[in-house]
Parts: C-alpha cells; structure tokens; sequence
C-alpha cells in the first residue's frame, strides 16, 4: 500500500456494557446469540429443560433494529443478568471462508465488558492475548454432553474475579476511545 498498516481490532462501548458489580445476580445461566453449533444447543435445550437452569437464545435471524440505542440497551442488559455465553471463533461455522484461522468473534467484546464468563471454541490464544489483553475464552469438549457438563460446572461457580478482570480489561484497554486513540 506504501502506507503504515496497523491492525484495528473490535471494541466495546465498555461503560454501556460494563457490569459494575460483577457479583450482582445473574438469573440467566447461559446465554448463547449468534451462530451456534446445533448438537450443542440442542443439549443445552435438554440440559434446561432437566434441570430447570435458564438458557437465552435466539429464536429469530437477520432483519432490521428498529431503535439501535434500545437494542444494545438490552443486549447490554441480558448480558449484565448472565452467567456464562457461549463464544466461538469468528465464523467458526464457515471453514471455507476462514480456512484454519480462528479470529476474535464481535459478541467477544460485549462479553468481555459484562463481566460474563466466556466458553466454547475459543479464538487463537496469542490473538486473545495481544487484544483484548488476556486468554478470555474456555475451551469446551467437542461432545456436545461433555460440553454442557463442562458448562454447568461453570455456572455453579462465581467467578467474581474473573468477572472484575474482564471488566477491567474492557474499560482499561478495549473500549471504542481506545481505537480511537490508535486511529488519531
């Protein structure tokens, strides 16, 4: 390009989506937008309805947002009350378009700022590390039963350092203003 390249990663409008107290009740258990592995969410589905925990999920694709402020709001807000989210590389479902690469996911950052703890396939530690500052994602088991147990282990747990931590990356390092000051 004969031009300086520096990479510009995703961020968070972190004090929209920071939870200030991470030891606040969070009633929803696990939280899982976005794409999803099927074998996966039907356990999580059965894993609920056996055992009563509540799991949050998308029951609806694409189409517009009416009001983009009320909409993150309230994204904001279903992170603030949940445990655990299921977070995936970016793309993870299409190995044709990212061959063997595994980048950061968006739904990472919101995450990161809610304080929730963060599982599933989980982007290359190294890309964890450089942003948003540290391994943020658990690894969850292949088998899709092995996962949920892997998961109701960590809902049973409250992980209010992990929480603290993850907020404090987000505010520190990984807000918007942040990228900015890297653009300017």
């Amino acid at each position: 390009l004969g031009r300086p390249v520096q990479y510009l990663p995703m961020a968070v409008d972190a004090m929209r989506f920071a939870a200030l107290e991470p030891a606040q009740p969070r009633p929803i258990d696990v939280l899982g937008i976005g794409r999803r592995l099927p074998a996966l969410h039907a356990a999580l589905l059965d894993w609920a309805a056996k055992t009563g925990r509540h799991y949050v999920y998308d029951t609806i694709s694409g189409g517009a947002v009416d009001d983009v402020a009320a909409h993150r709001d309230n994204l904001a807000a279903t992170y603030h009350r949940s445990k655990l989210a299921i977070t995936h590389h970016a793309k993870f479902d299409r190995p044709d378009e990212i061959g063997d690469q595994r980048e950061n996911p968006g739904r990472l950052w919101e995450g990161l700022a809610s304080g929730v703890v963060m599982a599933g396939m989980p982007p290359r530690p190294e890309l964890q590390r450089r942003f948003p500052g540290a391994e943020v994602v658990t690894a969850l088991p292949d088998d899709p039963h092995e996962a949920v147990a892997a998961i109701d282990e960590l809902v049973q747990q409250p992980h209010d350092d992990l929480r603290r931590h993850h907020v404090g990356l987000a505010l520190t390092a990984n807000d918007w203003g942040h990228r900015w000051r890297t653009v300017f």
